[in-house]
C-alpha cells in the first residue's frame, strides 16, 4: 500500500491546492477547487471536500468548491468540449506503468471506467493520451471493481449511454461488476454480524462443516 499517496488522496490534496492558490493571493481574490470525486449524492471522507475547502479561505483569497452537484459522466462531459483537456489528460494512479509522454496505463480501473465514460460520449478517439480506442468486456471485468457507492453509480450512469451506442457488450459486463460488489458487500455484511453478534463461530463451523466433507 503506498501510505504517501492515501495520506494524498484523503487527507492533504484539497489543503494543498489551497495553499498553491494562496501564494497568488496579491493576484486573485477567488479560487475554485474542482470536485475531484464524490459528489453530493455519494459524499464520503476525502482529501477535497465540499464542507471543508472553503475553511481554508481568508481575508485576502475566497476558496470555491466547485461543481459538486455534478456526476462523474457529467464532468467528463464538460472535459470531453475542451479540446486542450483532452490533449493532456491524466487520470492514471498507477506509477508504475507511467512512460515518457504518456501518463495513462490505459489497463487499470480508473482508466479503462474514463475510457468507456469517453466511448459513451462518442470522443474516445479524439483523447491522445489513451493510445487504445476501445475496451473489451473481458478486460473490464477483469480490471474493473467498484469499492463504494459512488464508483457504483458511476457506472451505472454509463447503462444507457452505452445501450445507446448498440454497446451491449459493455452494458452486460457492467452489470455484471455491480452485482459482484453487491454480493461482496453481503458477504461483507455477513462476516461483520457474525464477528459482532456471535464471535465468528458461524464462520468456524462453516469450515469445519466443509472441511468434514
Amino acid at each position: 500500500m503506498d501510505l504517501d499517496f492515501l495520506f494524498w488522496k484523503l487527507e492533504f490534496h484539497g489543503s494543498f491546492l489551497a495553499a498553491v492558490a494562496h501564494t497568488l493571493s496579491n493576484r486573485l481574490t477567488t479560487v475554485s477547487i474542482a470536485s475531484s470525486s464524490y459528489n453530493l449524492a455519494n459524499l464520503n471522507p476525502w482529501g477535497s471536500h465540499p464542507l471543508i475547502d472553503p475553511r481554508f479561505s481568508s481575508s485576502d483569497l475566497h476558496i470555491r468548491h466547485e461543481d459538486a452537484a455534478l456526476s462523474r459522466l457529467a464532468k467528463t462531459q464538460l472535459v470531453a468540449q475542451w479540446d486542450v483537456a483532452l490533449k493532456h489528460l491524466r487520470v492514471c494512479n498507477e506509477k508504475s506503468s507511467y512512460l515518457e509522454g504518456n501518463y495513462n496505463c490505459g489497463k487499470c480501473e480508473k482508466c479503462l471506467r474514463t475510457m468507456v465514460a469517453f466511448m459513451a460520449l462518442g470522443v474516445l478517439e479524439q483523447v491522445p493520451t489513451f493510445k487504445e480506442k476501445n475496451v473489451s468486456k473481458d478486460l473490464l471485468l477483469k480490471a474493473a471493481y467498484i469499492g463504494d457507492s459512488y464508483e457504483e453509480a458511476c457506472y451505472r450512469e454509463l447503462l444507457a449511454p452505452l445501450a445507446q451506442i448498440h454497446r451491449y457488450d459493455l452494458v452486460y459486463a457492467i452489470k455484471k461488476i455491480i452485482n459482484r460488489y453487491h454480493e461482496q458487500d453481503f458477504k461483507g455484511l455477513v462476516k461483520r454480524v457474525d464477528r459482532t453478534f456471535f464471535g465468528g463461530n458461524l464462520v468456524n463451523r462453516k469450515k469445519k462443516i466443509a472441511a468434514s466433507r
